[in-house]
């Protein structure tokens, strides 16, 4: 188990520049950190297959994969084994970070060349570049990510000399699909390995995922006051805060999206003898930055937390109320502001996450009436729920 974890993290956190991802176009995708992941995965599955005492390609699970290898004869085992045996040195050089390959996300879908074939991944040998549709492998369990990227890598390849295509027979794999045939074995035992390595789970989760276009959600927790207010207001209490937010994004798989909050703030106190209370009603469009905590292997419950960072500027209406035994004092005020939040989204299920927010606020402002002024910086910690879809 220990090892495992050690793994796990060891993919998490390497650095992207350790494996052949550099992007082109279509930058601040949240799917990159996603794709280092399948790589790191492919790596220990190459590591796995070198020193493995299990038979490669066979597998006689209930996995997708493993139905795939279930159905070969024994040349084809034999020879993808010993494809993968022969070849594993070269497909390093494609994974890790001196190897010229490149990769390219395209939103609005890829059909084959010449065709109207829609497919997950086009490979451009003569410059090095894989394209890969987005929302498809967005929408993939970790082995299937494993089986397509692998595929794509066995175009870099080359067998008895000759670059390796999708049409034609190769080897055992006969008929004119036999070489495309070949590249998906290959790809499925590069998954199991995966598996064996225990670099992947074996089994998809249902977490929520982290890749929406809307998020709504609301928190509600205390904002810590200045000294300076706490007097002038006669409220020695923590400000109760309700957060509504909404945030949206181009793209499921952007890190960049719009964003507005509403909040409301109210104190009341009467402990100094003068009964006081204020409320504030306030309003924050802004942007909005995010990103997966671990950037791993998403069928694993710890991959789909994320965070996000917002900044924006905006305000609303401060009104401010004093009463003594003899007198109500009242006062509003029109403010302007700016607002920093930094959230923590973690799944559940259904589109849901339990959301941790820290935030600072300035809001400057002055009732004179009543003497009261807020020109502090002021921090609030809240949670709640949000929905993602």
């Amino acid at each position: 188990m220990m090892s495992r974890i050690l793994l796990l993290l060891s993919i998490w956190i390497q650095p992207a520049s350790a494996y052949a991802s550099t992007f082109i176009g279509n930058g601040g995708n949240l799917m990159d950190g996603v794709l280092h992941s399948t790589l790191g995965a492919i790596a220990a599955a190459n590591e796995q297959a070198l020193k493995s005492d299990e038979e490669l390609c066979a597998c006689y699970g209930n996995s997708k994969q493993c139905a795939l290898l279930s159905d070969l004869n024994h040349a084809q085992v034999a020879f993808c084994a010993a494809f993968i045996k022969s070849h594993a040195a070269d497909l390093n050089k494609l994974l890790f970070k001196k190897s010229s390959v490149t990769f390219k996300w395209v939103a609005n879908g890829l059909n084959e060349k010449g065709s109207s074939r829609a497919v997950d991944a086009i490979t451009q040998k003569s410059n090095q570049r894989i394209l890969i549709d987005e929302n498809r492998f967005r929408d993939m369990s970790s082995a299937d990510r494993i089986q397509l990227i692998t595929h794509e890598f066995g175009h870099l390849l080359s067998w008895n000399g000759k670059d390796i295509g999708d049409v034609g027979a190769m080897g055992p794999f006969t008929g004119k699909d036999g070489a495309r045939d070949f590249l998906d074995v290959l790809g499925a035992a590069y998954a199991i390995e995966a598996m064996r390595a225990e670099a992947i789970l074996l089994e998809s989760s249902d977490w929520s995922s982290p890749f929406y276009r809307l998020r709504v959600g609301i928190t509600i927790g205390t904002q810590s006051e200045s000294r300076r207010f706490r007097s002038s207001s006669f409220v020695d209490k923590d400000t109760d805060v309700i957060n509504v937010s909404a945030s949206y994004y181009q793209r499921p798989t952007s890190r960049f999206g719009l964003a507005l909050r509403y909040i409301r703030e109210s104190g009341g106190d009467s402990s100094t003898g003068v009964a006081a209370g204020f409320n504030r009603q306030l309003l924050y469009p802004g942007l909005e930055w995010r990103d997966l905590l671990l950037s791993g292997d998403t069928d694993h419950w710890l991959s789909p937390i994320h965070y996000s960072v917002m900044a924006g500027l905006g305000g609303g209406v401060v009104k401010h109320a004093l009463q003594d035994d003899f007198n109500t004092y009242k006062g509003s005020k029109n403010a302007v502001g700016a607002y920093l939040e930094l959230a923590l989204h973690v799944p559940l299920t259904y589109g849901l996450f339990v959301n941790g927010t820290y935030s600072l606020q300035y809001l400057p402002y002055k009732i004179s009436g009543l003497g009261i002024e807020q020109k502090s910086v002021v921090e609030s910690i809240l949670w709640g729920v949000s929905y993602g879809y």
